[in-house]
């Protein structure tokens, strides 16, 4: 099938990795258009098995191949008719929904509703997402959200797909004379969560090749994507696994940051535009925007990264081939200088880009675990069960999230980004906006007494559109799935 952008009165939608004007799927790193941006983007989704895998996945204009990154406009507003056409009578995984993730608007229906919102088989759900015109340009994404199915649905399956709020390369000119490359990183139809160890057995080789560690980029193994040596380019990367934590790089260059998780990192005020790293850690459900610009063909690949004692295998992997493939080692010649990102348009300061108020409330929130299940404050999630914590709409409120675990876990929270203050107690030296950060494993000293992980963060309840109750919950899927997810009421 040839990638071909869709539009339709008001409508712009492209296939990830696939160019306005056509392109194989095949070719997974080729420019969405920035042109055919819309106010309003309208589409109609259907929730299916696979047929390649038997998975749960997105079928989308007949197909089951590609799944559309929807690009919408600050104050446009995204439309969805999702049908649930997956097989009824299953143990598991027939009841379908969305959340939109990162964006910060309603909770309540026809928006952003995880919890009433619920399609079974032959029913049809029909969302109206406003985009505030406050929501800072970046990359966000839309999922499935039913608890004790998400992870069969969007850790192994493939229901998921991007969102692209428009206007990073008018706050960062250079950003539009680059290829950009959006890429939804998956363990599609993987087995990932049948084969996961239960709490408290060893993870004595994280780096070894588990079964369930082949991934995906684009719904293809290790693609090639276009590249010019020595040309910068924009890469825009989900991490859409249910558990794998990745810790990025790319052979013979740097990584130039321009926005985590949705937000440029000058959205915390008085904080640079850019950040150059050699590597980037990104848990289940986080972005990362940046560029680079190898010298030669060249690999995109996730390090090993150690979970923790307990914690899940993530091996060392290549993700995808920057030009032709290249499996010889790293080019030896020096990298570009990354080009010079200056701002252009400055950031709308009104909303989440403006300067914080001092935080009113302190709270904890405890993550722990054992052999029957994963719990928050010492409780397993219950749909029927009362918000754990209600707070204040207008207000900003500081969290200190303990890990009394031996392993990570990936905090996040609906409706709002939080700023990360302090990663174990120890300040960091630039503050960013986040939805999705992980919480480092608790260590043993010396007696056996387990002294926790901690974050903390600055919760931004500032918006008067985060009314009603949303959720927060570790999103490595199968912890979420198993009781690691609360409540919350903004009132």
């Amino acid at each position: 099938m040839k990638c071909r952008s869709l539009t339709l009165g008001l409508l712009a939608l492209f296939p990830a990795g696939c160019n306005a004007v056509g392109g194989a799927p095949g070719s997974p790193g080729l420019p969405a258009s920035r042109a055919a941006v819309s106010a309003t983007v309208s589409l109609s989704l259907a929730a299916a098995l696979d047929p390649s895998n038997s998975f749960p996945t997105f079928v989308y204009n007949g197909t089951y191949d590609v799944t559309p990154t929807i690009r919408v406009k600050p104050g446009g507003s995204i439309e969805i008719f999702l049908n649930d056409e997956l097989p009824a009578g299953k143990s598991m995984g027939d009841d379908v929904n969305l959340h939109f993730h990162g964006l910060g608007t309603s909770p309540l229906a026809p928006a952003d509703d995880v919890l009433t919102m619920l399609a079974r088989p032959n029913q049809t759900l029909h969302y109206v997402v406003p985009i505030p015109k406050s929501q800072p340009p970046g990359l966000y994404w839309y999922h499935t959200h039913v608890h004790g199915e998400t992870n069969y649905q969007v850790g192994e399956g493939g229901m998921s797909g991007a969102i692209v709020v428009d206007g990073i390369d008018a706050h960062l000119p250079a950003l539009a004379h680059m290829r950009e490359n959006i890429l939804m990183v998956r363990e599609l139809g993987s087995g990932a969560g049948s084969v996961r160890r239960l709490p408290h057995t060893a993870n004595t080789n994280p780096c070894a090749q588990a079964a369930s560690a082949v991934i995906s980029v684009n719904r293809e193994y290790r693609p090639i994507l276009q590249a010019t040596p020595n040309r910068p380019q924009f890469y825009r990367i989900v991490n859409a696994t249910g558990h794998r934590t990745l810790d990025l790089s790319i052979d013979g260059s740097p990584l130039e940051i321009v926005a985590i998780d949705g937000y440029p990192l000058d959205t915390y005020p008085g904080e640079p535009a850019t950040r150059t790293v050699s590597h980037y850690v990104l848990p289940p459900a986080a972005r990362v925007e940046f560029v680079a610009a190898p010298p030669g063909p060249s690999v995109l690949r996730t390090r090993c990264y150690f979970s923790g004692p307990v914690g899940d295998q993530d091996p060392a992997q290549v993700l995808a081939y920057l030009g032709k493939p290249h499996r010889a080692a790293p080019s030896r010649r020096a990298a570009l200088k990354l080009p010079a990102l200056t701002v252009g348009t400055p950031l709308d300061r009104s909303g989440p880009a403006g300067f914080l108020p001092e935080p009113v409330a302190h709270r904890i929130v405890r993550f722990t675990e054992n052999a029957k299940g994963f719990y928050i404050n010492g409780r397993a999630y219950s749909p029927e069960a009362k918000p754990t914590f209600v707070v204040r709409t207008g207000t900003v409120e500081r969290w200190t999230v303990e890990n009394l675990t031996q392993e990570i876990h990936a905090f996040h929270i609906h409706q709002v980004h939080f700023v990360v203050e302090a990663i174990d107690g120890v300040r960091l030296a630039h503050r960013y906006w986040a939805d999705t950060v992980v919480v480092p494993y608790g260590k043993r000293s010396g007696n056996g007494s387990l002294r926790p992980g901690t974050i903390t963060l600055l919760m931004d309840f500032r918006s008067s559109l985060i009314r009603g109750t949303f959720l927060f919950h570790c999103h490595i899927l199968d912890h979420e799935d198993m009781g690691m997810m609360a409540k919350i009421q903004a009132i």
